[in-house]
């Protein structure tokens, strides 16, 4: 998927769930949070067991970062299903895994990010990204 479908993605799910809460969407998806005690190097993980989908976020950061960091892993749930063939196919072709988390933070900033500003959210590089949210 390229960057400008995971912005489409990302804003027809706010308009289909009228929200941009990652929580409540989540909720809504079947995928299970959990809040769980790391160091602040974690900041979270998606991951599924069998049929069971769940994102994983560290409890010791404030309520607004959870929010971002529940956005970019709900990123990875919908985008990167196949994680390890993801991987896989990057490691291969010469890329590296850093492609998955920049297109995980494209679909977090355009589900959080407010309509009214004009943005070309696609163009973005990781590290402004990286340095909107400020986690």
């Amino acid at each position: 998927m390229d960057k400008k479908e995971i912005v489409s993605l990302a804003k027809c799910i706010r308009k289909v769930f009228d929200t941009n809460d990652p929580f409540y969407i989540s909720k809504v998806l079947g995928i299970k949070v959990e809040f769980r005690e790391y160091s602040r190097a974690v900041k979270g993980y998606y991951r599924k067991v069998f049929n069971d989908v769940y994102i994983v976020i560290n409890e010791n950061y404030s309520q607004k970062e959870q929010k971002i960091i529940c956005a970019h892993e709900l990123g990875h749930a919908l985008l990167h299903t196949d994680v390890a063939q993801h991987i896989i196919d990057e490691f291969y072709n010469g890329g590296d895994v850093s492609t998955l988390e920049h297109e995980a933070n494209i679909f977090a900033l355009a589900l959080l990010l407010d309509e009214e500003l004009d943005v070309e959210i696609s163009s973005l590089s990781n590290y402004l990204i990286q340095n909107i949210f400020k986690i």
